[in-house]
């Protein structure tokens, strides 16, 4: 009884430990849910389809007889892939695969027959045909360069190599209606007469990346144009990124949340023990037990702290974690989702449990070691006296105010401590949603200056005049293509940018110095040199499809942009090292006429506001995840330094008693509560910015890439918005506690000053 007796009246704090205790699981056990739920999506239909291990890029003709299945190597599938146009519509681009087996990276089967290698007819993207509103039986022609081929649509797919695809040139965001991949064998397609110009390979879990790539290497030699990993391909590693994201993100978030929590729960717990002294003392000389008296204040932390954190962990994945999973769906393709609980969220339930039982146990153990009950009951404040009495030059309630926090200095680091916690969380939350902006911005604004973007097949001598002397000299030319770089000791499958003098294209260093693209070398992303320790003065071997043989080119400097990473190199350098420059992107600041759209040889045309608004897009499905740290920061905030406040409340209720009695007017009290709040605060905002702003640097960098890098901003707003929603809190928290005092019933108040 004497339990519910104190729940009762010390409700609001028990409450408080519950809301942070329940706050802080269902955070992170909503955030694990989806990470672990979508790692384990992607382990189950990985490990179904026999999923890829190595994707490797090879020149035109047949190279499976050179390599054999081993001890490491379980099965090797070639096939032929190359891009066709359906029903002569050029905005309905597929990526055809042609295969003779579907053994590696076996596909999905959502509607129709599996895959038969003697079958006549192409399996079928089952996004694409859904935007397209073809089925199974429906008929379809490809147009394949110069070739047209009618066929039936077999079945309608779903691919594990193509789980992050978006276009063939790397869309952002995924446009099913207008791009999308189709299977088929040898027998539909005979011009290609058994041609192979990519392995997929199966090795085995344990085999070692290195001597996989040795092995292939070995066996194929210059005919390797590039090899790719899981951790590699662009269209899979999207969604082992975005795994990895949201792990972070759950991590780096809840350690300051976690922290914050168990300082609170400590000192309130704590705090509510001592205030029981006398009662304590009264207990044990009515002759119970230690025992007794541990366990029944042991529940004071244990109780709230166990039911907070047992109905965040539940409710967390429910909730915030579906709602999560759900945004994710439409930017990737995969037959089955779900939220699965992480063994890291039991983790922090116990720990938060154990933090509220020791920390109650501690107390109530440090008082009963006492050598006797006069000494448990005597009144021990936890006020000093100060060696020195310090002179102010403020009004008497500032001085007030002061001397009182340099008698309990401790009391105040713990109220600093949860102030500057606050501050750093939202600035984290708030700082996360201004860098995703201004480093879209950033790309797409300042590092890219078009108004217009054209995207082609690479383009011949012809088809590039034509479309030039329709944009009459104002254009900036760009050739991307897949490649892979190597130095002394690594391989990195990457993006290369070969670049055409123009205005439209500013590449930013990460040292302040002036760019000369011309200068016989490349640029390299800031991301991919720190990742990889890549230096400037380094040299790289490079190589890709448009080359006959490797170049080598030293690193001369690190460019500090988002996207798309990889390395940057002059179209100068480029030919004068013997290769032809086909480029495949054309930027320009004039509007693009329909005699260009219509040419065979463009394939898309989009602005510089829609990749912003793409890429913005992609931001909009971590939308729920910012503003949901945004608000439990707010709430943890207020929880935080209610108890806090709610703790200085009970400790000085005498002292305000005394106030009253004296004839303090209930404004002058008021006045000295809020300033003794707002000095903690003042001290708390000078630590807290300058943390926040650490925190931010590093928080930020759990969204990065080997495609995306983002760049931490929170911006003088931010941190005026994090430190005024802080402030807000403390005034109204002040407000609260005046009315407490307000309420002091003045004949029970001096009747124990414990």
């Amino acid at each position: 009884m004497k339990n519910i007796r104190d729940f009762r009246k010390n409700f609001g704090e028990f409450l408080s430990i519950f809301i942070l205790a329940f706050i802080s699981l269902f955070v992170f056990s909503g955030l694990l849910s989806v990470s672990n739920g979508i790692n384990n999506s992607y382990e189950q239909w990985a490990n179904k389809s026999n999923l890829a291990t190595q994707f490797v890029k090879v020149r035109n003709h047949d190279h499976l007889n050179s390599l054999k299945v081993n001890k490491k190597i379980v099965n090797i599938d070639g096939q032929f892939q190359t891009n066709c146009t359906l029903n002569s519509n050029k905005n309905k681009l597929l990526q055809l695969n042609i295969i003779q087996k579907n053994d590696v990276s076996k596909f999905f089967v959502k509607k129709g027959a599996s895959f038969n290698k003697n079958a006549y007819g192409v399996w079928l993207d089952y996004n694409f045909a859904k935007k397209n509103k073809l089925s199974v039986g429906d008929k379809v022609q490809l147009n394949i360069g110069n070739k047209n081929i009618s066929c039936p649509i077999v079945g309608l797919i779903e691919s594990p190599n193509y789980i992050g695809y978006t276009s063939p040139s790397n869309n952002i965001v995924a446009n099913h209606s207008r791009y999308g991949y189709v299977f088929s064998n040898y027998k539909t397609m005979p011009i290609f007469k058994n041609e192979i110009n990519s392995l997929l390979i199966r090795s085995t879990m344990n085999a070692s990346k290195n001597d996989i790539d040795s092995y292939i290497r070995n066996k194929l030699g210059t005919n390797v144009i590039y090899l790719n990993t899981r951790k590699s391909n662009t269209n899979i590693v999207k969604i082992i990124d975005k795994v990895a994201t949201i792990k972070k993100l759950a991590l780096m978030f809840c350690s300051i949340l976690f922290f914050l929590v168990i300082v609170t729960t400590t000192t309130t717990v704590e705090r509510l023990v001592n205030s029981q002294k006398t009662i304590i003392g009264s207990l044990k000389a009515l002759g119970l037990s230690n025992f007794k008296i541990k366990l029944h204040y042991v529940i004071y932390g244990a109780f709230p702290t166990f039911i907070g954190s047992i109905l965040g962990l539940y409710l967390g994945p429910i909730t915030i974690g579906k709602d999560i999973l759900n945004k994710q769906k439409a930017l990737y393709n995969m037959p089955n989702w779900h939220i699965l609980f992480s063994r890291y969220s039991w983790l922090a339930l116990i720990i938060i449990v154990l933090v509220g039982i020791l920390s109650s146990f501690y107390a109530v153990n440090k008082l009963l070691s006492s050598d006797s009950i006069a000494s448990i009951m005597q009144n021990q404040s936890v006020e000093h006296n100060l060696i020195f009495q310090p002179h102010f030059k403020f009004s008497w309630s500032t001085n007030w105010v002061l001397r009182d926090k340099l008698r309990s200095l401790g009391k105040e680091l713990i109220g600093v401590v949860g102030i500057s916690g606050s501050i750093m969380l939202l600035m984290a939350s708030i700082g996360e949603f201004n860098s995703f902006k201004y480093t879209n911005n950033q790309t797409f604004g300042t590092v890219f200056s078009y108004k217009n973007e054209i995207k082609t097949i690479p383009l011949s001598k012809n088809d590039n005049e034509k479309i030039l002397n329709e944009l009459d000299n104002d254009y900036q030319e760009l050739q991307q293509a897949n490649s892979e770089i190597q130095n002394s000791n690594k391989s990195i499958s990457t993006t290369m940018n070969i670049i055409d003098n123009g205005i439209y294209i500013n590449l930013p260093l990460s040292k302040n110095k002036n760019i000369n693209i011309n200068k016989k070398g490349v640029y390299i992303t800031h991301y991919l040199a720190k990742k990889y320790g890549l230096k400037v003065g380094s040299n790289i071997k490079i190589m890709s499809q448009y080359q006959s043989k490797p170049i080598y080119l030293p690193i001369l400097g690190i460019t500090k942009i988002s996207g798309p990473q990889g390395i940057y190199l002059s179209k100068n350098i480029w030919t004068s090292l013997g290769n032809k420059f086909t480029p495949n992107v054309i930027f320009t600041n004039r509007n693009i006429s329909k005699k260009i759209i219509n040419m065979p040889s463009v394939v898309e045309t989009t602005s510089l506001s829609q990749n912003l608004y793409q890429a913005n897009k992609v931001i909009d499905t971590f939308s729920s995840i910012m503003m949901l740290l945004i608000i439990f920061a707010i709430l943890l905030s207020w929880f935080i330094l209610f108890n806090l406040n709610m703790l200085n409340f009970i400790e000085r209720k005498h002292e305000y008693s005394t106030m009253k009695v004296m004839g303090f007017y209930q404004k002058e009290i008021q006045n000295i509560i809020l300033k003794d709040s707002i000095i903690t605060y003042i001290f708390g905002v000078i630590i807290g910015v300058p943390l926040g702003l650490i925190f931010l640097k590093y928080y930020i960098t759990v969204a990065n890439s080997d495609t995306t890098e983002f760049f931490a901003h929170i911006g003088i707003m931010g941190i005026i918005v994090s430190c005024v929603i802080v402030l807000i809190n403390v005034i109204l928290i002040s407000m609260v506690i005046g009315k407490r005092v307000k309420k002091i019933n003045m004949a029970s108040a001096f009747k124990s000053v414990n």
